[in-house]
């Protein structure tokens, strides 16, 4: 028979597993306001269980192992026609909303990326309706935005470090390939240093 505090700590250690686990989000969908339209009621699935999290969701990705998840908002900070989006975090365990970061422009995709300590950062790549150009932004997990760069994309996440390839305004359109064009120059950032950064206020440039 074990001792009662090897046993009290041996059951403690199971529930947590088990509340992990039932904190999983197993499905995520998104149910358009009307016809035609990209934007939603953003729906999770936990434990066979379906939750509504938030109105207005133009998109959603899973995040910390399917215990937290990002979406785009609409409530973001203007932008051309009123695009610009906001990125919220929702964390499964506390059930609890944050917002993150709040542009004037549309948010196409975010990453979870390692820094060389192993701290996590999502990379945001964004586009405006306008110009038609490829923006991208740093986001602090519980912070905040810490870091953008307006006309340029990302050309790649290695080692703690992110690659951008800058453009020239001149040689967007908004039927261009942005991938296709050639960069002005190559910029290079540690992932360190730009969770480091001060947080940026929401909706300021």
């Amino acid at each position: 028979m074990l001792p009662k505090r090897v046993g009290f700590l041996l059951f403690v250690a199971i529930s947590s597993l088990q509340a992990a686990h039932a904190a999983s989000i197993t499905s995520k969908r998104i149910v358009p306001e009307g016809s035609g339209l990209s934007r939603g009621t953003l729906f999770i699935t936990i434990d066979g269980r379906e939750r509504a999290v938030a109105k207005y969701v133009w998109d959603a990705w899973l995040i910390a192992d399917r215990r937290a998840l990002l979406y785009a908002g609409s409530d973001g900070a203007g932008g051309y026609e009123n695009e610009g989006r906001s990125l919220w975090r929702y964390d499964t365990s506390s059930g609890q909303r944050r917002k993150l970061m709040a542009e004037e422009f549309m948010i196409d995709d975010v990453r979870e990326a390692r820094s060389r300590s192993g701290q996590t950062a999502f990379v945001v790549t964004m586009s405006d309706g306008g110009l038609g150009a490829p923006h991208i932004a740093v986001v602090h997990p519980q912070r905040g935005q810490v870091w953008r760069k307006t006309i340029a994309r990302v050309a790649g996440i290695r080692n703690g470090r992110l690659a951008v390839a800058v453009l020239r305004q001149q040689d967007i359109t908004a039927s261009s390939q942005d991938s296709r064009l050639r960069p002005v120059r190559m910029l290079y950032f540690d992932l360190d240093k730009l969770l480091g950064k001060p947080v940026l206020r929401l909706g300021s440039k």
